[in-house]
């Protein structure tokens, strides 16, 4: 499987398999709580010249649609500590 990316809040790109296992364990709390708590996503961005300022339209995230905007990262995140878990046992 192709290596996959996590972003921190600060924008530094981590791979997955280099994570620390608390690391991971926390991104995918933090996924839980951003589905419970909700997020704002924000949509129809676009310049307006005329008006010399940024438009545009914002909405909240929730529950299924959080864990589906994650969905790649969740499959990592568990094969990931999966993999550690049997790595251990051998």
């Amino acid at each position: 499987m192709k290596s996959k990316n996590w972003t921190t809040k600060d924008g530094t790109e981590l791979e997955i398999s280099e994570m620390e296992t608390n690391h991971i364990k926390n991104c995918i709390k933090l996924i839980d709580r951003i589905a419970k708590n909700g997020m704002e996503v924000i949509i129809n961005c676009g310049y307006a010249p005329d008006n010399d300022y940024i438009e545009y339209d914002s909405y909240v995230m929730t529950g299924n649609k959080v864990y589906d905007h994650y969905k790649k990262e969740l499959k990592c995140f568990k094969e990931e500590l999966e993999k550690r878990k049997d790595e251990q046992n051998t």
